[in-house]
């Protein structure tokens, strides 16, 4: 672990002086969110955004202020948004499908849980055939394997809706 920590210093120390990277400042913004500095993460994430980020790094920028905003405490407010940037760029991806996913399941009551139920098994469908058929869009996207899929259901099963 004292090794990554190191190899993680060196390489912020390193992208902080390179001015010219396009993607310096996503690059920082995650470095901030690993060491759990939520509202830096979230400022250098801002900065992207005004950067000439390719689609790829603009739709993970979103994915990760999100992430940020979710660490941060914001859980129902705007943060969902920038979720459904994200999926606008790439909508096969893993990545923010799944966030959605946990975002829904987070945000079901007694009072939504019909109509948040519906929206999950959506996702998970969507989700499902983008595994089934390899079609994730997202180069760096995150690894999900079929037992994701049984998880979400047994989450939802506690509702009691099928």
């Amino acid at each position: 672990m004292e090794d990554l920590t190191k190899k993680l210093d060196r390489n912020e120390r390193i992208i902080k002086t390179d001015y010219d990277n396009e993607v310096r400042n996503f690059h920082l913004g995650n470095f901030a969110l690993v060491r759990g500095k939520n509202n830096k993460a979230i400022r250098y994430y801002k900065k992207a955004l005004k950067d000439r980020l390719n689609d790829e790094h603009l739709a993970m920028t979103y994915n990760n202020m999100y992430t940020a905003y979710i660490k941060r405490g914001f859980f129902f407010r705007d943060p969902v948004r920038f979720l459904i940037e994200s999926l606008k760029l790439f909508p096969n991806q893993f990545y923010g499908r799944s966030l959605i996913i946990e975002y829904l399941i987070n945000t079901i009551s007694n009072r939504n849980k019909e109509t948040q139920v519906k929206l999950i098994k959506k996702q998970i469908d969507i989700l499902k055939n983008i595994y089934q058929n390899g079609l994730s869009q997202l180069q760096n996207d995150i690894e999900i394997g079929a037992e994701y899929f049984n998880n979400k259901i047994k989450e939802l099963n506690k509702w009691q809706l099928n």
